[in-house]
């Protein structure tokens, strides 16, 4: 019951920024944030190890009742921290944030797709992923597993210039 605890009319909300965090985390696994009555997708929000705490940013639309769900599978506390709320413009969806139901658009583990080395840059086509064409930023959930050393990960508008920021650290 997220959007209850927003300050603002549930109603008018489509989506929430939920700061994801799993706390101490009895095994490896996984977990998952997403809209009640839904599906259960297939897309991790959170990785864990024994004994870690894993903190993401999720953002997730609203299901039955107004509501997200979380699934994990190892044992694991869960904080769920709102940190904003996306609301339906009544005049206009021009820059306006649209949500998507999760998918996974790329998993270098599949046959085909390249794993990324050292310095190296790829681009992906999100579009077949449901991210139009015309879309003028897209809200990624960036993972990274199999990491052979410390390093970092940078994800950036292609055409733009590469950040000085990292996404993800290993």
């Amino acid at each position: 019951g997220v959007a209850a605890l927003a300050g603002v009319n549930p109603d008018d909300i489509t989506a929430v920024a939920v700061n994801s965090t799993f706390v101490e985390a009895g095994g490896i696994g996984f977990g998952t944030v997403w809209p009640t009555g839904g599906a259960r997708p297939f897309t991790s929000t959170n990785n864990t190890v024994p004994g870690a705490t894993t903190p993401n940013l999720v953002i997730a639309t609203l299901g039955l009742d107004r509501k997200i769900s979380v699934y994990t599978s190892a044992n694991v506390d869960v904080i769920l921290d709102v940190v904003g709320v996306f609301s339906a413009a009544q005049t206009s969806s021009d820059g306006r944030f649209v949500a998507l139901p999760p998918v996974r658009a790329i998993d270098s583990r599949d046959p085909g797709v390249p794993d990324l080395a050292p310095d190296q840059e790829v681009t992906f086509d999100l579009t077949p992923f449901g991210v139009p064409a015309d879309a003028s930023a897209a809200v990624l959930n960036l993972t990274s597993v199999r990491g052979l050393g410390p390093g970092f990960y940078r994800v950036w508008a292609a055409g733009d210039d590469e950040p000085e920021h990292s996404n993800v650290n290993v």
